[in-house]
């Protein structure tokens, strides 16, 4: 008798340390499938932002909205990486007491600035040395950084911005289009649902032309075509809408 409770003691702490190492493993298998999920989800957020910015909005802390940036913002060029991939943006509420500053190469988030006195003029930061200061110094507005300009406003950044409607000709859907022309820069963005181009201009008898390796916008008055090289997108027969 004394065997047998033995026995069935050894089993029943072997069955319960088992179950423990199951219930353990599913722990763990849990616990990875929820770092996955959340490095995911960052990875999502920081595209997210991304698009949102190179289509010309972003998610503003300071206004609790979307805020159009070619429209509003003060556009700066990186001193290092003088290209429309590094861009940054800075706006301002209303009193100019605080600034919000977007990055669209760095996929990060927003920071609101607060302005404060200095004995050269005013500057928006946050109290530490090692974020990024806000001044206009001459008329020029710049980004500093540890006492280094890194971020430059440049005169190719300023922007006119129009809203076309595209029909494909086949059916009745009509496709939101904005561009947003930088006439200093020769540049112009493009963007078309969740795609966004941007496109170099080139000579044309009359009216204007940009492209890249996807796609070709001519356009002259209120109408433009917008030309795809693939061949499973259609063209766009665009009609500037007007507010």
């Amino acid at each position: 008798m004394k065997i047998t409770y033995v026995m069935a003691v050894v089993l029943l702490l072997g069955a319960t340390s088992c179950g423990s190492r199951n219930n353990n493993r599913v722990t763990d298998q849990e616990r990875i499938d929820s770092t996955l999920y959340s490095t995911q989800e960052e990875e999502r957020e920081i595209t997210a932002r991304k698009i949102e910015l190179d289509a010309g909005y972003a998610w503003s802390a300071l206004d609790n909205d979307y805020v159009p940036l070619y429209e509003r913002a003060i556009p700066f060029m990186s001193v290092q990486h003088p290209d429309m991939d590094h861009l940054a943006y800075v706006i301002f509420n209303r009193d100019s007491t605080r600034a919000e500053i977007f990055f669209n190469s760095e996929g990060a988030e927003s920071m609101v600035l607060e302005r404060r006195q200095t004995p050269s003029g005013p500057v928006w930061n946050i109290e530490d040395d090692d974020t990024y200061n806000v001044r206009r110094v001459n008329g020029d507005w710049t980004v500093e950084r540890r006492g280094q300009v890194v971020y430059r406003h440049d005169a190719r950044l300023n922007s006119v911005s129009a809203r076309f409607e595209g029909s494909d000709g086949v059916s009745r859907m009509l496709h939101p289009v904005r561009v947003t022309f930088f006439p200093a820069g020769e540049t112009a963005i493009v963007t078309v649902g969740d795609k966004t181009y941007h496109l170099t201009q080139y000579p044309t008898g009359s009216g204007y032309g940009y492209k890249n390796d996807e796609v070709d916008l001519r356009g002259k008055g209120e109408e433009a075509t917008l030309t795809y090289t693939d061949e499973n997108i259609r063209d766009l027969q665009l009609r500037e809408m007007k507010d």
